[in-house]
């Protein structure tokens, strides 16, 4: 069950690690569907056969002062998975509201067995960035990264996709990506799959944007187009489910409860709520 909560990805959102989305079709004056404030805190489940199981929780909190935005995201394992894969993972970004430019980007990682620690640092002057930190017995320090096009950090990518006007793109359609995982770039692309409704706990079905990222081979994911990720479909653009196949069985982040949320609406009723603890497709 290794890394069985990488819904960071949202993105992507985790939805989910650098990105640059070249579409020009944000939201009319680029105005953030998020304030300072806003937290979302999703239910991570991994499905094991025909049972899909509660393994671990992630927050993501947001704040914004003077055009600068501070994103922060802890993940980790239930209590009741520790003894078996203990997973306690925190990253944060900050950069430009108007230009989804990041700045810096830090992330620690405890994995089982596994630690990591990823600090980045965007110089827009000299086109690089400079990566400090280890991957396992890997050290590297000063480690400068070319940046010839400007890229984004996963947890500003998801926040980006929020902006982004699906209205404005065609069913299919490919919006392109640039990645940094691992201090490696990469140029991917979201694909978007039109509007769909889903089922909350409640019963109620909203309407939201679907769209899938494609996703790079390694231990966790096959590759290619097999992660899909909902966003409301209203002001808030907020992620409310993620589902993806991994090497073995597959897993899915569910938004369970928000708080300072920008604009009320049918979706959200209040500024602060609860989700319910599940959410299914269709």
């Amino acid at each position: 069950m290794k890394r069985i909560i990488v819904f960071y990805i949202f993105c992507c959102f985790s939805f989910f690690v650098s990105a640059q989305c070249t579409s020009d079709a944000l939201k009319e004056n680029n105005a953030l569907v998020f304030k300072s404030g806003e937290s979302l805190t999703y239910n991570g489940y991994y499905n094991w056969g025909f049972i899909w199981v509660k393994a671990g929780i992630v927050n993501f909190q947001t704040t914004v002062d003077n055009d600068i935005y501070n994103i922060k995201s802890v993940c980790s394992s239930c209590k009741a998975w520790d003894w078996f894969f203990k997973l306690r993972d925190t990253i944060t970004t900050s950069g430009n509201v108007n230009t989804f430019k990041p700045n810096k980007f830090l992330r620690v990682v405890h994995e089982g067995s596994y630690r990591a620690r990823f600090d980045y640092v965007f110089n827009y002057d000299s086109a690089h960035i400079v990566s400090n930190g280890f991957k396992k017995k890997d050290v590297f320090v000063n480690k400068k990264i070319k940046l010839d096009t400007p890229a984004m950090d996963i947890i500003t990518f998801a926040w980006y996709v929020r902006n982004i006007d699906f209205d404005k793109h065609v069913y299919n359609e490919k919006i392109p990506v640039r990645l940094i995982i691992s201090n490696d770039i990469y140029n991917l692309y979201i694909r978007y799959k039109g509007i769909e409704k889903i089922k909350l706990k409640t019963g109620e079905r909203v309407e939201c944007y679907k769209f899938s990222p494609m996703l790079i081979k390694g231990t966790t994911f096959n590759g290619g187009e097999k992660m899909f990720v909902w966003i409301t479909k209203d002001r808030n653009r907020v992620p409310v489910m993620v589902q993806a196949e991994v090497v073995v069985g597959s897993v899915k982040a569910v938004l369970s409860s928000y708080k300072n949320i920008k604009y009320t609406s049918e979706i959200f009723p209040s500024e602060s709520g609860s989700m319910g603890s599940d959410v299914s497709d269709r």
